[in-house]
């Protein structure tokens, strides 16, 4: 409302003069009644001089908005703007553009990212499908020792993990506008990602243990929240002591917790094991990490507005996911 009043002060005034100003000349003249269609014709004589300075004063901001096709460069190249409202729209346009600009910087980054992945990911796969290929060398099966099986296997899980990730990081470039936020049987989630890790903690003689209320409900995301418990449970697998457990609870504050035992994870890489590609000391010398994982989990956490942390101390390492708002 301001900016309108603001805007049309010319035409308040314009009015008012007109209106007040010309009675009283022709009436100090001659008298306004023998005068009165002359009072007409000067009325409308002002007005069409004041509509085509107006028109002049704004002509840039009209054969702007009369393109049909517009560029860029167009709103940025609108120039000679006088009136208030030219400047507004100059101003507002201009800050669109620098919006634009930093979309398009973000997306171009998320598509050098993505490109790092994908190229990343396929070194992944390569590694075990070499191994394969040398363990299947030897046509007879007869040859094969009796862990052939087992290692061909673990293999092909290995392929199945970088394919899953490759997968899930190309489906959350599409995460803001595909997040549907409903209630959630916490249990019933947290089972299915076990199942479909059975493998992973059998192959690594690891075992599950759930603790949860089955009567617990959160509110979140499925499809991405399963994401990230897929992640940080092949995770808490990965890196377990053989015949340990991963411990999967939830309290009365709305905090689950995820803790394997194994290696403890030094203080000084906590916060720089969500960068992409960062595999850390533990991952290195395990020699399988590859840096994606937990730059997905923390992509997708902070889209969907869940705050977590992670701690590792005495060969006990926890991630916990505030799911309480």
């Amino acid at each position: 409302m301001r900016l309108f009043i603001r805007d049309h002060v010319s035409l308040i005034v314009f009015f008012i003069a007109t209106i007040l100003g010309l009675p009283w000349l022709l009436e100090y003249l001659d008298g306004f009644e023998k005068h009165y269609f002359y009072f007409i014709f000067l009325t409308m004589t002002a007005l069409l001089v004041y509509l085509g300075i107006r028109y002049l004063r704004r002509s840039g901001l009209y054969n702007h908005l009369q393109k049909s096709h517009k560029s860029d460069q167009d709103y940025v190249r609108l120039r000679n703007t006088q009136s208030l409202i030219e400047k507004r729209y100059k101003q507002e346009m201009e800050k669109y553009f620098l919006d634009l600009e930093d979309l398009r910087a973000e997306e171009k980054k998320n598509l050098e990212v993505q490109n790092l992945i994908v190229s990343n990911s396929v070194h992944q796969i390569k590694t075990p499908l070499a191994v394969m290929n040398l363990l299947l060398e030897n046509d007879s099966l007869e040859n094969k020792p009796s862990s052939f099986s087992a290692d061909l296997k673990a293999e092909v899980l290995k392929i199945d993990y970088s394919l899953n990730q490759l997968l899930s990081l190309n489906r959350s470039s599409q995460l803001l506008t595909d997040v549907l936020i409903q209630q959630i049987q916490l249990h019933e989630l947290v089972k299915e990602v076990v199942n479909e890790l059975k493998t992973y903690f059998v192959q690594a003689g690891v075992f599950p243990k759930v603790q949860i209320d089955p009567a617990t409900f959160v509110y979140s995301d499925r499809k991405w929240l399963k994401e990230v418990l897929y992640q940080v449970i092949s995770n808490s697998i990965k890196y377990a002591n053989a015949s340990s457990t991963v411990e999967i609870t939830f309290s009365d504050i709305g905090v689950l917790d995820i803790s394997n035992h194994g290696r403890t994870i030094p203080e000084n890489e906590i916060e720089r094991i969500f960068e992409l590609f960062y595999t850390g000391t533990v991952g290195r010398e395990f020699g399988e990490a590859t840096g994606i994982g937990l730059y997905m989990v923390k992509k997708i956490l902070t889209t969907l507005n869940h705050s977590y942390r992670i701690s590792s101390q005495n060969g006990k390492t926890t991630f916990s996911i505030d799911l309480s708002t």
